[in-house]
């Protein structure tokens, strides 16, 4: 019930970055000392607020206690990691380390040539998006074999999610994709005029963020809804949903939290077109 966000210089790597954690109403509730400087990522396991930061080290954290649970070193800086299974894959360097609750490696996947941008978990499998001009997405099953290559994009693949049992990348080529189970890309959105950062589905919709200061929020026929231009006063570099609301970060050090309501305000959520509406594109 409450929202961890990252206070840190990853430019600089600058010590003593912050984990805040917001309550509810949006006040800080709490701070979590990170000593290993810059944060990269957040995620959760087991229920669990998991850190990585410049100083190539993994944290799990008890938010609710503000405390430190477990510290642990990879071989690589970590760009990113997810819980698939019953472990948390780390992107490091060109590869995919798996690791249990305690820290300790329990596999390795082999990523593509370049270096992994991203993760998402797409039917039980995990999808890594990377900074090539090819062989951007790459699935692998839960045996950690490769199944699938998606190519599309002309430049790298910065975010994925997914959406009504599809896979959505965005890419610094400024498009979005989405992606059927077989692999076939189904649709391409186009709008932003600078990289995609980041991508959510806050009721029903896909929604967009990019350097261009704009959010976008698309419906499943592939065309752009909304669009709030110079959402911020810096680059959109991250999103995420909270408690109904849309949350965004930007370059600009500030955190946003949009109300559907305000958004829409000639609608009320839960939007028309969702599962029960008219078959997406």
């Amino acid at each position: 019930g409450r929202l961890p966000r990252a206070a840190g210089d990853r430019a600089r790597g600058a010590r003593g970055a912050d984990l805040l954690v917001h309550g509810p109403d949006g006040r800080l509730r709490g701070k979590l000392a990170e000593p290993g400087g810059g944060l990269l990522w957040l995620s959760l396991l087991g229920g669990r607020l998991v850190s990585s930061a410049v100083d190539d080290k993994i944290r799990v954290w008890n938010a609710e206690a503000d405390e430190m649970r477990a510290s642990f070193r990879l071989r690589h800086d970590a760009t990113c990691h997810i819980a698939w299974l019953d472990v948390l894959a780390v992107a490091s360097d060109r590869s995919i380390l798996l690791l249990d609750q305690r820290g300790t490696e329990v596999g390795e996947i082999a990523g593509p040539r370049v270096s992994v941008l991203c993760l998402a978990v797409w039917n039980g499998n995990l999808v890594a998006g990377s900074s090539g001009s090819e062989d951007q997405i790459r699935v692998f099953d839960p045996s950690r074999q490769c199944i699938m290559v998606l190519r599309g994009h002309s430049m790298a693949v910065n975010c994925l999610t997914t959406w009504h049992g599809r896979l959505c990348s965005g890419s610094t080529d400024r498009t979005i994709r989405v992606w059927d189970p077989s692999g076939m890309c189904i649709a391409v959105m186009s709008g932003h005029a600078d990289t995609v950062t980041a991508l959510c589905v806050w009721f029903d919709r896909l929604v967009s963020c990019s350097w261009d200061r704009a959010i976008r929020i698309w419906h499943e026929s592939g065309r752009c809804e909304r669009s709030i231009e110079l959402a911020h006063r810096d680059k959109v570099l991250c999103m995420s949903v909270w408690r109904d609301q849309l949350v965004t970060g930007s370059r600009d050090q500030t955190v946003k939290l949009w109300a559907a309501n305000v958004i829409f305000p000639s609608q009320q959520p839960p939007f028309p077109g969702g599962p029960s509406g008219p078959p997406p594109f």
